[in-house]
C-alpha cells in the first residue's frame, strides 16, 4: 500500500486500525515472526490477528510503547505484513466512509491543500474547531523519537475521545513516509514556465543520483511530449502529477519506426525507489505499430499509484524487481502488460482496447524464465473489462486473460472482476504446446461473467486455486514483502566457511601463502558474479585483474611453501567469501536492512553455527585449561592479543559490509586485494623475512592493478 495517505478524522475503529497497522512501516525492522495483536486499540479486533506476521521494530522502544500504552501482550507494536488481513480491515469501512474518505484524498494532492485540516471540514470529515494539541506527525524527519512523542499524545486523545465514540484526528495513514499534507516538491514543472523547468527531462537530470531520501517532482499539469530515462542512479525519485487525467507524459516511439521494444518507452524507470502518483503515462503509436510501450519499470520497490497508463501493444513492461501498483488504470491490446518482475496489481481496472485487424487480445505475458525466480504477475481485487471500442466487437474479437512468453511463465489472478469479454478458455498458448506442463497460471475466488472457470483451458499448469494458503503466495505481503528479508543462513555458512577455513590455512603454511591464494578472489568474485547476478564488464576489467592476482604473487614469492591441507583451505576460504559477499548484496540489495545489521545478523548466526564443531573439535581446551596453558606458553600478553583481534577483526568486517551497501562484490574482492598486499608486507616485517626487490616490485604492480580497474570501471 505504498505511495499514498489517508486522513482518519473521527472515523470508526476500522479506520484508526488501518492507520495504526501501517504507521511503522518506515522503520527497519530484523525478524519477522507470529505474534499476539493485543492493545487498547484493538480489543473488539484482535482475534483476527493471532495468526498474523509482524516486523518487530526496536525491543527497547517496543517495551516502552507497551509500558505507555497498557499492552496487553508483547511483543506487540509492529507492522502488519498479512495482505489479506488488512484487506479485511479495508472491507470493513463502511461505504459512505470510504467515499469520503477517498474524496478527501483526491481534493488534498500536493500543493493543493494549504490546510488539510480546513480541507476535511469542508467535506463534513471532521468538525471545524479541533483541539489545540493536534497535529500531524512529520514524517519527513524520521525521528524514532518524535514519534514515540507524538504517539504518545495521540493515545491520549484516543482515550479522552474514547467515551463520545470519536476517534483520533487528523492522523495520516503513510503508505510509503510520504504524508501528502507534509510532501513538498523538490522542484516544479510547469508547461507555463512557472515551475524551475518546463520539461520533466530537465527535472529528472537535475535529480540527485544515489540519494537516500525521496525527491520528488512535482509535475503541474499539461500534456509532456517527451521521452523520459531515469537513470539507475536516480534512487528513490518520484514523479507527483495534479492527476491521471490532466497530468500526461506521452511519446509514440513503436518497433515499426525503428525502435526496440525495450527502447520504445515514454518513462523508462531504473532508480531502484521509483515512485509515480496521478500521471497519465501514453504511448500513442497505435496499433499498427506494434510494440510500443509506454511506461517500463526496471527498478526495485517501485510504486504506482492513481496513474493511467495507456498503449495497444506492450503497453507496461515490468521488466524486473519487485513492484506495485495501486488504483491504477491500463489499457491495451496484445501483451500489454509483460515482462520479469514480482509485481502485484491491487484495485486497479485492467481494460483491454479494440486491437489491430486480426490480433487478438492478451492481458499478460509473464516472461519467468527459471523455475527459482519469485517473479509473477497478481492482479488482487482489479476489474478486468473491455474498453467503449472493444465492447461493441467483444464478440468477434478474442480476449485472453494472458499467455506464456517464457518456459516457466507465472500469473494469477484473484479476488477480481472478469467481464464477460474475457473468452471462456481463460488463457491462449504462446506458440503449440511450449509452456503448457511449466507454466503456473491460477485463478481464485473471482467474479463476474468471465470468471467461470468450468471451460477453462485443461492444461497441466493451469490451476483453480481453492486454498486461500496458495493464493496468498501472490499478494503484497508475500509476493513483494515475503522476499524482503533474505533469510542469511547460507550466508552465514559461507561467512563461517571462509573463516574457518583462512584461519587452517594459515596454520598450516606461511601467512604470505595463504593471501598468495587468496589474491585470486577477484577472479573467483567475477566468475560468480557473471553466474549468479548476471553482471557482466567490460574486457579491460577483466584484464586489470591479472597485474592485482600477479603482483601479489611477487609480492610473496620469497616465502612461498606449499601444503595441501593449507592450498585448500586457503582455495575454500576464497570461494567461500565470494559467495559470501555475491549474496549479502543480493541480501541488501532494494531491502531497508544496512550493512551493519546485515553484519550482526551474520556474525550471531555465525557463532551459532561454529560453536558446536568447536566444542566437539577442541573439547576442554575452549575453557579454563586451555586458557590457562596458552598464558603459560605466551605471557600475559596473550589475553590482549585476543582481546584485540577480536576488536580489529569486528571492525575490519563492519567496514567491509558498510562498504557492500555502495559497492560491487567485485570491487569489494579488489578492495580486499590491497588488504592482502598490507597484511602480506606486515608479516614480512614481523617475522623477519628477508625483503627482495621482487617483493616491492609485486606490490606496485598489484596497486598499478587496483588503479587500472577503477580507470577500468569508469
Amino acid at each position: 500500500m505504498n505511495g499514498s495517505a489517508l486522513f482518519v478524522h473521527y472515523l470508526p475503529t476500522e479506520v484508526v486500525a488501518l492507520w495504526y497497522l501501517q504507521i511503522v512501516a518506515h522503520f527497519t525492522a530484523s525478524w519477522c515472526i507470529p505474534s499476539v495483536f493485543m492493545n487498547s486499540f484493538f480489543e473488539d479486533l484482535a482475534s483476527s490477528y493471532k495468526d498474523a506476521l509482524f516486523l518487530i521494530v526496536d525491543v527497547d522502544e517496543v517495551k516502552e510503547v507497551a509500558r505507555r500504552l497498557k499492552v496487553k501482550a508483547m511483543p506487540t507494536f509492529m507492522f502488519l505484513k498479512d495482505g489479506n488481513t488488512m484487506d479485511k480491515l479495508v472491507g470493513a469501512n463502511p461505504d459512505e466512509i470510504k467515499k469520503r474518505v477517498d474524496g478527501f484524498v483526491q481534493s488534498s494532492r500536493l500543493e493543493k491543500s494549504p490546510s488539510p485540516s480546513l480541507s476535511a471540514s469542508q467535506q463534513e470529515i471532521m468538525p471545524e474547531k479541533k483541539p489545540k494539541s493536534w497535529g500531524l506527525i512529520d514524517w519527513d524527519q524520521r525521528s524514532w523519537a518524535g514519534f514515540m512523542s507524538s504517539l504518545s499524545r495521540y493515545y491520549r486523545h484516543y482515550e479522552n475521545n474514547k467515551r463520545t465514540g470519536r476517534i483520533i484526528g487528523p492522523l495520516a495513514i503513510k503508505w510509503n513516509c510520504l504524508c501528502e499534507s507534509k510532501m513538498k516538491a523538490n522542484v516544479v514543472v510547469a508547461k507555463d514556465g512557472t515551475g524551475k523547468y518546463k520539461t520533466v527531462n530537465e527535472a529528472v537530470l537535475a535529480a540527485p543520483e544515489n540519494s537516500n531520501s525521496r525527491y520528488v517532482i512535482y509535475v503541474k499539469k499539461g500534456v509532456y511530449k517527451e521521452t523520459i530515462d531515469i537513470g539507475k542512479k536516480k534512487k528513490n525519485l518520484m514523479l507527483v502529477g495534479d492527476g491521471k487525467d490532466v497530468t500526461i507524459i506521452t511519446g509514440s516511439l513503436n518497433v515499426v519506426d525503428g525502435s526496440t521494444t525495450f527502447r520504445s518507452a515514454t518513462v523508462a524507470a531504473n532508480g531502484d525507489g521509483f515512485m509515480a502518483q496521478d500521471i497519465w503515462f501514453q504511448n500513442t503509436a497505435g496499433p499498427a505499430k506494434h510494440q510500443a510501450v509506454a511506461l517500463r519499470v526496471s527498478a526495485d520497490q517501485s510504486v504506482i499509484n492513481r496513474c493511467r497508463i495507456d498503449a495497444y501493444q506492450d503497453t507496461l513492461y515490468t521488466h524486473t524487481l519487485r513492484q506495485f501498483y495501486r488504483d491504477s488504470f491500463i489499457t491495451g491490446t496484445v501483451d500489454f502488460i509483460f515482462g520479469n518482475s514480482a509485481v502485484v496489481f491491487q484495485n486497479c481496472d485492467i481494460v483491454a482496447r479494440k486491437p489491430g485487424a486480426g490480433q487478438k487480445n492478451m492481458l499478460t505475458a509473464q516472461g519467468r524464465e527459471d523455475p527459482n525466480q519469485n517473479t509473477a504477475i497478481s492482479f488482487q481485487k482489479c476489474r478486468l473489462t473491455a474498453s467503449s471500442d472493444l465492447a461493441p466487437v467483444k464478440g468477434s474479437v478474442k480476449t485472453f486473460l494472458g499467455r506464456p512468453w517464457k518456459l516457466y511463465s507465472r500469473t494469477v489472478i484473484m479476488q477480481s472482476f472478469i467481464d464477460n469479454h474475457i473468452d471462456p478458455a481463460g488463457w491462449f498458448p504462446w506458440d503449440g504446446d511450449f509452456a503448457l506442463s511449466t507454466l503456473y497460471y491460477g485463478e481464485y475466488a473471482n467474479n463476474g461473467p468471465g470468471a467461470d472457470t468450468s471451460k477453462r483451458v485443461k492444461w497441466k499448469g493451469f490451476k483453480v486455486i481453492r486454498d486461500s494458503k496458495e493464493a496468498d503466495k501472490f499478494t503484497v505481503a508475500k509476493l513483494i514483502q515475503g522476499g524482503l528479508w533474505l533469510k542469511p543462513t547460507g550466508v552465514a555458512v559461507a561467512h563461517t566457511i571462509g573463516h574457518v577455513a583462512a584461519t587452517v590455512s594459515m596454520s598450516k603454511v606461511a601467512v604470505s601463502f595463504t593471501h598468495i591464494i587468496k589474491s585470486g578472489e577477484p577472479a573467483f568474485s567475477v566468475l560468480v558474479s557473471r553466474l549468479f547476478l548476471g553482471e557482466t564488464f567490460p574486457l579491460p576489467v577483466y584484464l586489470s585483474l591479472l597485474p592485482i592476482i600477479g603482483g601479489c604473487a611477487l609480492a610473496a614469492v620469497t616465502e612461498l611453501n606449499f601444503n595441501m591441507i593449507g592450498f585448500m583451505g586457503a582455495m575454500i576460504s576464497n570461494l567461500a567469501f565470494v559467495f559470501r559477499n555475491i549474496f549479502s548484496k543480493k541480501g541488501m540489495k532494494g531491502k531497508s536492512v544496512s550493512g551493519m545489521n546485515y553484519y550482526a545478523c551474520l556474525s550471531m548466526m555465525s557463532l551459532l553455527l561454529v560453536t558446536p564443531f568447536a566444542i566437539a573439535v577442541e573439547g576442554p581446551q575452549m575453557w579454563a585449561a586451555g586458557w590457562q596453558n596458552a598464558v603459560s606458553e605466551i605471557g600475559p600478553n596473550f589475553v590482549w592479543w585476543v582481546v584485540a583481534q577480536s576488536v580489529f577483526y569486528h571492525l575490519y568486517n563492519q567496514v567491509s559490509y558498510m562498504s557492500l551497501d555502495q559497492i560491487t562484490p567485485l570491487t569489494f574482492s579488489v578492495g580486499n586485494t590491497m588488504k592482502r598486499i598490507s597484511v602480506i608486507v606486515a608479516s614480512i616485517i614481523i617475522f623477519h623475512t628477508p625483503i627482495r626487490p621482487v617483493n616491492s616490485l609485486g606490490a606496485a604492480i598489484a596497486i598499478l592493478g587496483t588503479f587500472i580497474y577503477s580507470q577500468a570501471k569508469q
